[in-house]
């Protein structure tokens, strides 16, 4: 929780941010670009997107002082980079036209809690009443990395105010949701290629510029240095002022933006004096500097003077504060000057750096104090600052700066640091790199054991360390496959640590409830990740957060309480964020998530969590995640009917994958699986060969295969969200042959164990392959009394490719079903979701909505509808989602959607088109809540 006083000074604004810059003096304004601004300006969304020095900035404050409306300005920095940070900033910016802007929303961004949407529309609905036309600039919008930030700019620029403007300018192009708003034509662009100056463009700023005007083939050559990159251009100016012979100036150019930047900054350099030059290379040392910063590792008293005089000279330099105390170079500027201090003066360079991070250290930016460790190549003081910071990175998303670190220190002196093989040990086992996970964990019970952990009583994180080691030791034990010794670490660590040690005690119990999965103990993991998840939120360890809510999730799922499970994930999307991005590992539930969509059918909902989750697994390099997720995408394109781009899917992600673990057989079991479903049980029984299938084992034989096997489906923790049980592919291989004997026997083991241990998701699957068996077995009487068990319990929670991924088979049993009159109305919607008879399975989702497209006079689809009724009842967004069971996003695109065809522009419109088109009506909904 952010304190109140950090929250008042977040609340506080450089006014320069939100102030346009001055348009210099020797500005050229440029014909054929303001026609471009010009026609631009009449789309609400405005793209000034160029690499830096393309005079963006400039442009933009040239362009907008000859229009006649209220301008809000945002200079856009890394401090912005969050959702409270940004939004503060644009009401401050907006504040600075109509100071009573935004005074209820900058108390509601205050709250963790905070609805961005219902604070959005309260800024939107105040924006058209107060300053409808405001234009609203946002520049240097390439610094926000931010997908919360993204998301709420995107449902800003969707409801924008009709005269209302917003202009963007960056470096890339910003991952906003513009498709809808392209295909309206409400969103132009301005590029490199308009920003670019010509030949004739060049030749008069030059002109203009230079003092002796420049002979028509040096302006050429100029041109094609720079192909009108004016930063180039202008800083060619600055050398070529004073310069007797231009010809050896152009000569000595490179061919690049970046040699002409090298050769200028030298030519730069020899016209400054020598004590400006030396200040000049020795600041470039860092990337961003204050004058009491340089007093004190530059041991001068002058760094205000020097710095003041830079600027002065227009020597690239720029406040990056309100007060004006810290400082930085143009990138291009600062690396120029770095590369030449690094070849002239490299012990000074080296001295510098240990200066600079003892300052740091004094300063207590410790991650700053190790980069210039490390660039000093003084690495027993890195491994000292690690020591420190370590176990603060360990809790955090960023394994990849923490591996960036590792590998620029010498293998010898890692391996003496206790710390850094804890770190290593843990980054590998988040990242599922085992046999490395295993190395470091060696290494760091051998220096514990070696110097003994009394040594480190003394240090500050020694309670820490107790838990970390512990958690170790519970590792070891868990992927040996020893879970009763993983249980018994687990508690003496508990026993160990103190109370207050959170973080410990976190990554224990979480340990300790994953053993207890594998053992199929589902309430005691439960209990454990319960427990894990409510002290990670404690800790402000977000990670173990998502990843224990995640496990909480997931069991739920297992024991068949979709929804609720439903409710968990959506739970984790809010809290699983870390500097305002979502957290890698809430890609589980997103991918339990799916699970749950896909079951009830909604394919492209379901989908969409999957990409999701792929992004996120891939930043968190959780390969088995990722498998799940490749597979289930394949198994989404079968039930559309895309057979051919789904086993295209499978076939590469399972090369993949093999690449990574070849003696895994998690990819063999999913690849059997999909085989399965198209109908190719031949080539599903090689999947499974190696692995234990024999036609000709006997029935004692084949339990001892299901003994074994049922250890797969426990030991398959929360990151195998997707994941399949073996035996059950087994069974299913063997239905597709036609061969029952002895598969009764073997679902009654793991229907007895499933039962025993409340797995209730597999009893229920393995009751309907029984169903089957009987069925396939030509006792159709027992077939239907146990399909009656499956159907009674996946009624309610409406259960359906559960059924439909059997295929025919299924099928035609449900047709025995319909005719018996067994759960009549919950029958007919299975069968609805199948081909024609003796078809393979394709249930199609664009298929599928394009059926009902035309309900009710073709105006809206079903989902539409339902959605409409619940808006018309009241329901937010959030309550819509959970309600149906779909993200956020898709909600919102639905409701963009039905405003379109109702021609409505709010929630409230869209009531009384509903109303006036006889698509709802209040009193048949009221007398259907009182019912």
């Amino acid at each position: 929780m952010i304190g109140s006083d950090q929250k008042r000074r977040e609340i506080m604004q450089p006014m320069t941010k939100v102030i346009a810059p001055c348009i210099p003096a020797d500005y050229m304004r440029r014909s054929t670009l303001t026609k471009r601004f010009q026609k631009a300006i009449q789309q609400k969304i405005i793209l000034v997107i160029a690499p830096a020095g393309y005079g963006k900035t400039t442009f933009l404050c040239d362009s907008l002082s000859q229009i006649n409306h209220p301008i809000a300005w945002l200079s856009l920095d890394k401090r912005d980079d969050h959702v409270f940070g940004f939004w503060n900033s644009l009401i401050m910016a907006v504040r600075k036209i109509e100071p009573s802007f935004g005074e209820e929303a900058l108390s509601s961004l205050q709250d963790s809690k905070i609805d961005m949407e219902i604070t959005l529309t309260a800024l939107i609905n105040e924006m058209i009443a107060i300053v409808p036309d405001l234009y609203i600039v946002l520049d240097d919008y390439h610094v926000i990395e931010s997908q919360a930030i993204h998301e709420s700019l995107s449902f800003l620029m969707r409801y924008l105010p009709p005269q209302a403007h917003l202009i963007l300018s960056s470096r890339n192009y910003p991952p906003l949701s513009l498709d809808r708003l392209r295909g309206q034509g409400h969103v132009a662009e301005i590029g490199t290629i308009d920003l670019r100056f010509t030949l004739e463009e060049t030749t008069e700023l030059l002109n203009h510029l230079m003092e002796v005007p420049l002979t028509e083939s040096t302006i050429r050559h100029l041109y094609s240095q720079t192909e009108g990159w004016i930063t180039g251009l202008r800083m060619i100016v600055i050398a070529m002022l004073g310069n007797a012979d231009v010809n050896v100036l152009l000569t000595s150019m490179g061919k690049s933006p970046k040699g002409i930047m090298g050769y200028l900054t030298s030519e730069l350099l020899d016209q400054q004096e020598e004590a400006v030059r030396q200040f000049l290379l020795e600041t470039s040392v860092f990337d961003r500097f204050s004058a009491r910063m340089c007093d004190s590792i530059f041991k001068r008293n002058d760094s205000r003077e020097m710095i003041n005089l830079v600027t002065a000279r227009n020597l690239f330099l720029q406040p990056i504060d309100s007060d004006g105390e810290w400082f930085r170079y143009h990138a291009l500027f600062r690396s120029a000057l770095y590369e030449k201090m690094s070849a002239g003066q490299k012990d000074n360079l080296t001295h510098l750096h240990l200066r600079a991070s003892l300052w740091y250290e004094q300063e207590g930016r410790l991650e700053d104090a190790l980069e210039h460790a490390l660039e000093a190549d003084e690495y027993e003081r890195t491994l000292s600052l690690l020591d420190k910071i370590v176990i603060i990175i360990m809790g955090q998303d960023h394994y990849d700066r923490f591996w960036d670190w590792l590998e620029r220190l010498p293998e010898n002196l890692l391996s003496n640091s206790l710390w850094a093989n804890i770190g290593c040990a843990v980054s590998c086992e988040m990242t599922r790199s085992n046999e490395q996970e295993k190395q470091y964990r060696q290494a760091a019970f051998s220096i514990s054991d070696t110097r003994g952990i009394a040594a480190y009583q003394d240090s500050p994180h020694y309670s820490s360390l107790l838990g970390t080691l512990s958690v170790l030791k519970i590792l070891e034990a868990y992927h040996l496959g020893n879970i009763p010794q993983a249980i018994q670490y687990a508690e003496e660590g508990l026993a160990a640590i103190p109370e207050n040690e959170i973080r410990g005690r976190c990554g224990i119990l979480c340990m300790m409830g994953f053993s207890h999965w594998m053992n199929g103990e589902l309430m005691k993991a439960y209990r454990c990740c319960e427990e894990a998840a409510s002290l990670g939120e404690t800790a402000k360890w977000q990670y173990s957060v998502c990843l224990n809510l995640s496990a909480v999730a997931h069991i739920r799922f297992a024991r068949f309480h979709l929804s609720s499970a439903a409710e968990t994930c959506h739970q984790i999307f809010s809290k699983g964020l870390q500097e305002g991005k979502e957290i890698s590992s809430a890609c589980y539930a997103h991918l339990l998530l799916a699970r749950i969509l896909y079951q009830r059918n909604l394919l492209a909902e379901a989908e969409e969590q999957i990409h999701q989750a792929v992004s996120l697994s891939e930043k968190g390099q959780e390969p088995m995640l990722w498998l799940n997720c490749q597979m289930a995408l394949a198994r989404i394109r079968i039930s559309c009917g895309e057979t051919k781009a789904a086993m295209e899917i499978a076939s590469r992600a399972k090369i993949t994958f093999d690449g990574t673990y070849p003696d895994n057989s998690l990819a063999d079991m999913l690849m059997a699986r999909l085989y399965l479903m198209i109908g190719e049980s031949s080539i599903a029984t090689d999947y499974l060969g190696h692995l234990f299938y024999t036609q000709n084992q006997n029935l004692t034989e084949k339990s001892h295969v299901a003994e074994i096997l049922q250890h797969d489906v426990y030991g398959n923790d929360v990151r195998n969200v997707w994941s399949e049980t073996p035996l059950l592919i087994y069974v299913r291989v063997r239905l597709a042959q036609k061969d029952t004997e002895g598969l009764s026997e073997l679902l009654e083991i793991v229907h007895r164990d499933a039962e025993t241990k409340g797995w209730k998701n597999l009893l229920i699957e393995t009751i309907i392959l029984e169903a089957l068996v009987h069925d396939t077995a030509g006792d159709s009487r027992t077939a239907l009394k146990v399909l009656t068990e499956a159907l009674m319990l996946t009624e309610q929670e409406d259960y359906l490719r559960i059924f439909v991924d059997e295929g025919y088979p299924m099928h035609a049993l449900l047709q025995h079903a319909r005719r018996k009159g067994i759960h009549p109305d919950y029958v007919a919607k299975l069968l609805a979701l199948f081909n024609e008879p003796g078809e393979k399975i394709a249930v199609s989702a664009t298929s599928d909505r394009t059926s009902d497209r035309h309900d009710d006079a073709g105006l809206l689809t079903k989902r539409e509808k339902e959605i409409l009724e619940l808006i018309c009842r009241g329901a937010t967004n959030q309550e819509i989602a959970k309600k149906l069971f779909l993200s956020l996003s898709t909600v919102k695109n639905h409701i963009q959607t039905i405003y379109e065809k109702l021609d409505a522009n709010n929630r409230t419109q869209a009531v009384i088109r509903a109303q006036d088109r006889g698509l709802f009506n209040p009193k048949e909904t009221a007398d259907s809540d009182q019912r």
